[in-house]
């Protein structure tokens, strides 16, 4: 990588390339002087009617190069510590202009420039290297130049002509107050100027571990209640598991994303083939009746760390969780309503349908009468006009009714998925006065 020299260096390595553009074979076109490169700011040239031809190199822009710059963007850590020192890199673009006081000596010089920029689009080290070479007696700047480190920088400087158009030269010549003058512009990419920063060096590696561990993914094939395929799931069944490697000591069982591990039974005919777990007559909270899933994940314990890691699972199986009324009771306002319990938690965005089946004499008359549960499942009479406030028991909800006075039995649907019946007196029932 080069210092902050090698900027002044490659000036001078183009000004000796255009130097060497003197054509060998004749040089009388250009008077007494010969040919001369000089590097000033164009408004700084001062010409006479008897000034000898000249061509000028002036540094007029310095860039960013975004290639190099996109390399290394990340170069601090978490904390803040420096942990790259990319190089600046840099594009620059120089102005190349012929002055000549006769007919066609400026576009002669600037002819000449242009093939010798064309014969060597690549600076090349060797180049770099013989054009930095110490004059016999040098300057302290000359010194500072040959040593910036720019013909060892790791990527070769690249010249091409850029293609202004008109209006830009004109805007260029402009800013220096002068009339327009035959020139170029050139463009010479990418000069890379070494970071002054020290990066902090990584933090060396303590001890290594390698960890093999045989790795197969659990598969879930069936989900059904254990008393039969065919049988409903609803809070309070017993269901089984199947496929292949399903148990592993350290696994999680989720039933709708909530951990059921603690659910299974060890004892359970099938184990640890099929997987037995009885779901609770009043299930988890979170987890609501409708579709639901079941997923197993497996642990990989890493050498020196405490817990396994849980990183293999299986496929999401799905089942039909069915809702479950557990209780039920007059509301006792101003309306004929109900409140109704469930065994599991209500969500805000699920549909709920009540249905009374009239009772009399310990049986079923077939009469049958809707409750109405208003939208947003509230667990009280809603207010009139205002708000609803929010629900406080996500387990009950407020339904309205047009039944007469008498004994029912409550049967419900959440989305879509209706309960299911059991023996009449096993079932909630609610009686309307």
């Amino acid at each position: 990588m080069a210092n902050g020299f090698a900027l002044p260096a490659l000036s001078h390595v183009l000004r000796r390339l255009l130097l060497d553009a003197a054509p060998q074979d004749d040089l009388s076109f250009l008077g007494a002087t010969g040919w001369q490169v000089s590097m000033l700011a164009p408004d700084l040239v001062k010409r006479g009617d008897k000034d000898p031809p000249l061509l000028n190199l002036f540094l007029y822009q310095v860039g960013r190069n975004s290639g190099w710059h996109n390399r290394d963007a990340r170069t601090y850590d978490g904390g803040g510590n420096r942990i790259a020192a990319p190089p600046l890199a840099l594009d620059l673009r120089y102005l190349v202009t012929a002055y000549g006081n006769k007919a066609y000596q400026a576009e002669a010089l600037l002819a000449h420039a242009l093939l010798a920029l064309h014969d060597r689009p690549t600076l090349t080290r060797a180049f770099i290297a013989d054009s930095l070479e110490l004059p016999p007696a040098p300057d302290k700047i000359e010194k500072q130049i040959a040593a910036s480190g720019l013909a060892e920088q790791a990527e070769s400087v690249q010249l091409s002509v850029d293609n202004l158009s008109i209006d830009e030269l004109s805007r260029l010549w402009s800013g220096f107050n002068l009339g327009l003058r035959p020139s170029v512009s050139l463009l010479a990419t990418v000069l890379l100027l070494s970071s002054r920063r020290t990066p902090r060096p990584a933090a060396p590696v303590a001890a290594r571990t390698i960890t093999t561990v045989p790795l197969g993914r659990p598969v879930i094939e069936t989900v059904a209640a254990e008393a039969g395929a065919h049988l409903p799931i609803e809070p309070g069944t017993r269901i089984t598991l199947s496929g292949e490697g399903l148990y592993e000591p350290s696994m999680v069982l989720l039933l709708g994303g909530i951990d059921a591990a603690a659910l299974l039974d060890k004892a359970a005919p099938g184990f640890p083939t099929t997987l037995t777990l009885a779901l609770p007559a009043s299930l988890p909270a979170g987890m609501l009746a409708g579709v639901q899933t079941a997923q197993v994940r497996h642990g990989v314990r890493i050498a020196g760390e405490a817990s396994p890691r849980p990183l293999l699972a299986s496929n999401l199986a799905a089942f039909l969780l069915r809702p479950r009324v557990a209780a039920a009771a007059e509301d006792g306002g101003t309306e004929r309503a109900i409140l109704v319990d469930f065994a599991h938690e209500i969500g805000d965005r699920q549909s709920v349908s009540v249905t009374l089946e009239e009772v009399v004499g310990g049986a079923l008359t077939g009469n049958r009468f809707a409750a109405t549960v208003p939208e947003g499942n509230p667990d009280a009479a809603p207010p009139e006009d205002l708000p609803r406030p929010p629900r406080v028991d996500l387990r009950r909800v407020w339904a309205r009714t047009s039944a007469p006075a008498g004994t029912f039995r409550v049967l419900a649907s959440v989305d879509g998925i209706a309960s299911v019946p059991h023996a009449l007196a096993d079932d909630p029932k609610v009686t309307l006065s």
